[in-house]
């Protein structure tokens, strides 16, 4: 196990650390602060430590952070993937997707924003990363949920391709019908 000064040595001590205190992990570092040892069990797994047991555990790819709750989801800086939606029903030749994010409003404001949104064409996939960024503190009120809308073009028709939204770990197919 390595102390929180050894962890922090390591380029995935640095990633998590940003993340967590200037980054999209902010409002929730009650783990990372907690964590009294941590094991780097690759470069993109990292286990956080409270009482000699393992409590947390963070994912991580470059500069993006995944943890928490039921589904681990991406994060890049300030940045966190979203879940998303198709809008409309999709063919097989079909070039363009239209998506809604799902974002914030607290108390009838919209408190987050579309970043972007990023697209990965394969032969079997098409994985679709739709990025909001907060615009607000979210705690303290009643939130509800606005719809950001995107329309992604891609390069070649969808064909007998899986739809996945790759914001989350692993990704998950999306089909039209379905939030």
């Amino acid at each position: 196990m390595l102390s929180r000064e050894a962890f922090l040595d390591t380029d995935a001590g640095q990633v998590v650390e940003e993340y967590f205190t200037v980054g999209n992990g902010l409002g929730w570092n009650e783990g990372w602060l907690a964590s009294e040892g941590f094991s780097l069990v690759s470069e993109e797994l990292v286990i956080g430590y409270r009482n000699g047991l393992p409590a947390w555990d963070w994912h991580i790819a470059g500069d993006r952070v995944a943890g928490g709750g039921c589904l681990l989801t991406w994060t890049l800086g300030d940045l966190t993937a979203e879940n998303w939606s198709l809008a409309a029903a999709t063919d097989e030749d079909d070039r363009l997707l239209a998506i809604e994010v799902g974002g914030v409003s607290c108390n009838g404001e919209v408190r987050t924003e579309l970043a972007g949104v990023e697209l990965v064409e394969t032969a079997e996939s098409i994985e679709v990363t739709a990025w909001v960024r907060g615009l607000g503190e979210e705690r303290g009120c009643i939130a509800s949920y606005v719809g950001h809308p995107a329309v992604i073009v891609m390069r070649a028709p969808i064909g007998g391709r899986s739809i996945l939204n790759a914001g989350f770990i692993p990704g998950r197919e999306v089909t039209f019908g379905e939030r």
